[in-house]
């Protein structure tokens, strides 16, 4: 009996671990990629990023984040003379963060979960893709 109830404290401890270093993978990348913009483009702090970490607060902080990630995306593009024009992944971003919030509704908490989860990693490997573009020498500061 103590050893299952052992395996199963380890089996939460573990997926908790999972969690948090997932996201903080993901914070990460959403702080480099703020970073890669110019500090006067930049719509909120790169270390502001890491308020997502706290329980409750995150969901309607990752709202704030998405919002604010895609006005210094279009403002450093625009800044560089880029197209500007896109929509640097705001509707993905914003159904993400709300899949997020709407996660701790019973029942339907699940669905949103598991939809949430799926829309991060599309809108991760998105932001992965902006900063990419910004830091490798592939876009030219306009003079």
């Amino acid at each position: 009996m103590e050893a299952a109830l052992g395996f199963g404290i380890f089996f939460i401890i573990l997926i908790l671990g999972g969690i948090i270093a997932i996201n903080v993978f993901f914070l990460l990348n959403l702080m480099k990629l703020l970073q890669a913009c110019a500090p006067e483009n930049q719509r909120m702090g790169p270390g502001m990023v890491w308020l997502n970490l706290i329980p409750v607060f995150s969901l309607g902080w990752i709202i704030y984040t998405v919002i604010k990630v895609t006005e210094s995306l279009r403002d450093e593009y625009t800044a560089r003379g880029l197209d500007s024009g896109q929509n640097f992944a705001y509707p993905i971003g914003l159904a993400f963060s709300i899949c997020n919030a709407c996660a701790i509704i019973p029942v339907v908490g699940g669905f949103a979960a598991i939809g949430g989860l799926v829309l991060m990693i599309i809108w991760w490997v998105k932001m992965a893709g902006f900063r990419k573009e910004l830091t490798n020498n592939t876009v030219q500061q306009v003079s």
